[in-house]
């Protein structure tokens, strides 16, 4: 029987209000939004509620979406990583960069990589012959 591991992560937003007045003060590196708060809402919390709530795909919507993005030459044909992605952050925002979460991407494979090398060289010392 193979191992697996599952990398679940929620990204922690501190608190913004000035505890003195109670309110989230401007913040110029938000723009061109109020604060962080609005910002991180617009685009991440939103886009993402978007897809959350078409969670009912009609059959073969992913495959297609994936086709398309591949027929269009978009960037997704050359990542390394598109298996596991599918083009996921292409929808809904076309324009989305990817560099950030290719880097997390290849972060979590070195780890992987890593774990699976640490399980093998524990395996013989444990009696246990699965990698």
């Amino acid at each position: 029987m193979g191992r697996f591991v599952c990398i679940h992560g929620h990204f922690y937003q501190p608190p913004r209000e000035n505890p003195w007045l109670d309110e989230v003060e401007l913040q110029d590196s938000a723009n061109p939004y109020h604060d962080w708060n609005e910002r991180i809402t617009a685009e991440s919390y939103a886009p993402n509620a978007f897809f959350v709530e078409s969670s009912e795909l009609p059959a073969g919507f992913v495959e297609r979406w994936t086709n398309t993005l591949l027929a269009e030459d978009a960037e997704c044909g050359e990542c390394p990583f598109f298996t596991p992605c599918r083009g996921y952050f292409q929808w809904p925002g076309r324009d989305y960069d990817c560099a950030g979460v290719k880097t997390l991407f290849h972060t979590l494979q070195q780890a992987a990589d890593e774990l699976r090398r640490d399980l093998a060289a524990v395996a013989p010392v444990r009696g246990d012959n699965s990698p």
